[in-house]
């Protein structure tokens, strides 16, 4: 297939109070201008014109690209007014600074030759000249000639307009709710004002593509894309891991340096989950089409931001699907033969079964006989039970795959009209990423796994990390100078010179988790309005023990001068900070505080302890190789481990107004936090932190877990029992005090055992409850927070209701309405009763469906509040051509907190 010239893009990146980026990816080296208008803008005839003559330049800059491949070419295209290197001294505009909540219309041209619109990008329609089955184009602009457009930020906060999304993957099912936030855009283009909630800024927080979860027929088009994107057969190092056939020798320490091409033979579609379980030590559970090379990650993206890649994925009727495996390597899962073939070997096993029963009868037959036949039929009806599974999750995926490339042409539009931020959580690379301390050190220490992480790293830094912050990209010292470095690998063919400087530059081979990357994945930027914080909640975890779940962030990134995360605030200033962390934050207590610490654990042991290896579908014939078990589910939330979420709490509560966005958890949600500080014999309230979690834009809950916290309201109720929860924390001792004699709570020791044992522990974290009646402070803690759920609070809420904005009564409540015998009644009980199950509270605490968030600010007598709406589309009411609803709205403010703070007992302040 010839490529095109625009592979993925325009996508527009960081904007600041000076400079705007433009990320772009091309199949050939281009130079390419950038051409900003102040106001929106139709193109017309002649490369990077618009109809409107007297239109004024806010800007222009030329950048060529960078070479990551033969046929990938990639830059970031920043103009900046401060800088007339970088199209400051090219402006019509007088003052070189954004006009505030102000609309800008851009344009690129490649070579002088070709702009946005000559190339197609501002029509409808296929870009894909050799395959019809693509999905078709939107323009860019949302009108047909009209340029794509961005909106700068306002003036104040209560303007802000903020959207958030995460976790997009190929196969789970339904649509892709990102698509919900171009409609927002789109709504605005067409009224021709900025009504309609039309976003400022966009955060991406995480697990923007599953690199662990990739549909099986989408995988052979990546791998395809990946040797025409790279114009090579990219190397595998198949060393490492416990796997005798990797060819290591432990007790000479004999290291296998073999490498593999990675082509569609050699890793084909479906066969890569014993890959990784066992050469490569990892965990994902649904790795059977892991991406595993430098190409098949840039490809992945380029799918999953662009249509111009996309092939047919449907197959024609009589294919044996997947394809035979027959030529895989040896370590990963093979099948030799089809569908047909093991079936019809199955029925000459059987065959021979029953004839040598019959010949055992008559004596004319030896049991050994009989049982070597009968274990024939076994072998072949494994064979052919597996491959009947492989065929149907095959077909599984090819239907979920439909679902996601439908939404990659809102996708596209999406980011090629708001300003995109983007941090990365475990997907991005695999999942489980540093999950614990030993998992860390197995996988670190496996070459084949250091594949994955220097290929996953690498191209999240191409294709997200330089557009948060290019200048600091651009200008890396060249020992380690990523952009460099991957040049430098892929021209090299992967030699293991090349490799070795990028794993050195990027942390990845590392025998503990003490070797980190030497460049910086979080970011922070000032703006006008909010201070806006990117963390990397990955590379500096804190591990108590080698299986303990971390905290996720080390003690250095939480509070250190310089290398902390989360900037200390102005004390001129009382500016919000948005805290962007891919896992929230602040969570349902029966989640984070029971599921996750107590039941989770019993899983995870449960699933080491009858581990199967069925599981690690080793090849045929083979025997089963140990392996040290199955994460079974993520326990790696911030409030598991005490210590460093205290930590973390306390160094942003010094901002008295603080916002956390994140996604990871694939529910939405709401938390507000009233933090109070010591302050001599004092406490006072010094901040309030609001966490909006929206999650996933693609990838849901299993529907019978939606449906019962969604239907049943006994366990709707649960998701918000232990709030509001209440922390005390004493992070000093007087120095006589030695515990538990001296403790800061006086006759706490009839307390429980476990709420004894936390005084022993500097600092001492404690809950408000569980004490003994006569217990009581003994002096006053340093900190202490209340946090509660925010609900949906809009009266006659009913979630399922086709509109946002009218909703119809709920039937009568009980309170109101007596059931006396009379037919109408009782048939008004049931449709009350049916009404609960239908509508119930879905959506006033957790929200399960695809959903993404628009956030939004006002201000009340000069308080500041934040309103979360989290869009998605009911699938029993929203007809495919309806705008997605407001399923559910969480409103708070950021006033400190007016009640009393909380305590233990009574004590004199």
């Amino acid at each position: 297939m010839s490529l095109p010239l625009v592979l993925a893009g325009p996508i527009v990146r960081r904007v600041d109070t000076h400079s705007v980026s433009i990320w772009i990816a091309t199949s050939t080296a281009s130079s390419i201008t950038l051409q900003l208008w102040n106001g929106a803008q139709t193109s017309t005839e002649g490369i990077g014109l618009v109809n409107n003559a007297s239109a004024m330049l806010a800007g222009k800059v030329t950048k060529s690209t960078q070479l990551f491949g033969q046929n990938l070419h990639i830059t970031v295209i920043t103009l900046d007014f401060d800088d007339p290197q970088r199209g400051g001294a090219q402006s019509d505009l007088g003052s070189k600074v954004f006009i505030p909540n102000n609309e800008y219309a851009y344009d690129l041209s490649f070579n002088g030759t070709a702009d946005l619109r000559s190339l197609g990008l501002l029509s409808d329609g296929s870009l894909n000249d050799t395959d019809a089955s693509a999905p078709d184009h939107l323009a860019l602009g949302y009108i047909e000639n009209r340029l794509p457009s961005f909106i700068f930020l306002p003036a104040t906060e209560a303007e802000l307009v903020l959207a958030q999304a995460s976790c997009r993957k190929t196969t789970s099912d339904g649509e892709d709710a990102t698509g919900y936030l171009d409609e927002q855009i789109e709504q605005a283009v067409i009224s021709n004002g900025l009504s309609g909630h039309r976003p400022h800024q966009l955060f991406l927080t995480g697990d923007q593509i599953y690199a662990d979860d990739v549909a099986g027929p989408l995988l052979t088009n990546i791998t395809q894309r990946a040797e025409e994107l790279l114009g090579i057969q990219e190397p595998m190092q198949m060393g490492g891991g416990n796997d005798p056939q990797a060819g290591n020798d432990p007790q000479t320490g004999n290291v296998n340096t073999e490498r593999v091409p990675l082509n569609t033979n050699t890793f084909p579609a479906m066969s890569r989950q014993r890959l990784c379980y066992v050469t490569g030590q990892m965990t994902s559970s649904d790795a059977d089409n892991h991406l595993l090379g430098f190409g098949e990650y840039a490809a992945m993206y380029l799918l999953a931001w662009s249509t111009t890649l996309w092939t047919d994925i449907s197959t024609p009727a009589g294919d044996d699907l997947p394809p035979s495996s027959q030529n895989a390597d040896p370590r990963c899962t093979r099948f030799d033969k089809t569908l047909a073939a093991y079936k019809a070997e199955l029925e000459t096993a059987e065959t021979a079964l029953k004839a040598a029963e019959i010949a055992l009868k008559q004596n004319a037959s030896s049991a050994a006989d009989h049982q070597e036949k009968k274990a024939a039929v076994g072998r072949a009806e494994r064979c052919y039970e597996d491959r009947c599974k492989v065929e149907k999750l095959w077909k599984e995926e090819r239907k979920a795959l439909q679902g996601y490339r439908d939404g990659i042409p809102r996708m596209r539009r999406l980011l090629a009209n708001v300003s995109s931020y983007m941090v990365f959580d475990d997907h991005e690379v695999t999942d489980d990423w540093n999950i614990t301390q030993e998992w860390t050190q197995r996988v670190m220490a496996c070459s084949f796994s250091q594949n994955i992480f220097r290929n996953g790293l690498a191209s999240f830094a191409l294709f997200q990390a330089w557009g948060n912050d290019p200048d600091y990209w651009n200008n890396l010292p060249s020992e380690n100078n990523l952009l460099q470095q991957t040049v430098a690998l892929v021209g090299s063919n992967f030699s293991l010179e090349s490799i070795e400087a990028i794993n050195t530059t990027l942390g990845v081979g590392a025998a503990t988790p003490a070797l980190l990357p030497q460049v910086k994945w979080n970011f922070k930027i000032d703006f006008p309005t909010h201070i806006l914080v990117g963390l990397d909640t990955r590379h500096h975890r804190h591990f108590e023990s080698p299986f303990s779940p971390p905290g996720l962030l080390t003690d250095e990134q939480i509070s250190d001068p310089v290398k902390a995360q989360v900037p200390l605030p102005n004390p001129l200033q009382d500016a919000l900070l948005v805290v962007i962390s891919p896992a929230p934050l602040l969570a349902p207590p029966l989640i984070d505080h029971i599921a996750l610490p107590v039941v989770y654990p019993i899983l995870d042991v449960y699933s080491t302890c009858t581990f199967n290896p069925k599981h690690i579908d080793r090849p045929r014939g083979q025997d089963p190789i140990a392996f040290t078990g199955q994460t079974f589910v993520d326990t790696e939330a911030w409030a598991i481990n005490d210590q460093q979420f205290e930590k973390f709490l306390a160094r942003i509560a010094l901002h008295s107004r603080v916002l956390v966005v994140s996604g990871d958890v694939h529910y939405s949600c709401a938390f507000a936090l009233d933090y109070w500080t010591r302050t001599d014999s004092s406490m006072s309230p010094s901040s309030r932190i609001v966490q909006f979690t929206s999650s996933g834009a693609r990838n849901k809950w299993p529907s019978i877990v939606r449906t019962l916290f969604s239907s049943i309201h006994t366990l709707d109720g649960l998701l918000a029992a232990g709030t509001p929860a209440e922390r005390l924390r004493w992070t000093r001792r007087d120095e006589d005090d030695v515990l538990p004699f001296d403790s800061p709570i006086t006759n706490g020791f009839s307390a429980p055992q476990k709420l004894r044992s936390q005084l022993y522990y500097l600092p001492v974290i404690v809950p408000t409850h569980g004490w003994s009646d006569t217990s009581r402070e003994e002096r006053i803690p340093d900190s202490a927070w209340r946090m509660q759920m925010v609900v949906d609070e809009r009266p006659n809420f009913d979630v399922n209701s086709p509109s946002a904005n009218a909703r119809p009564a709920q039937v009568s409540p009980p309170d109101v309405m007596q059931v006396t015998g009379n037919l109408e009644t009782y048939r008004n009980a049931i449709n009350r009763h049916a009404a609960s199950f239908e509508h119930g509270d879905a959506g006033r605490k957790l929200l399960w469906e695809h959903n993404t968030a628009i956030i939004t600010f006002s201000t009340d007598n000069g308080v500041l509040n934040t309103h979360c709406h989290h869009l998605g589309r009911n699938p029993k009411h929203a007809p495919p051509t309806q705008y997605a609803q407001v399923l559910s709205l969480q409103s708070t403010d950021f006033a400190l907190s007016a009640t009393a703070r909380p305590r233990i007992g009574t004590i004199e302040e």
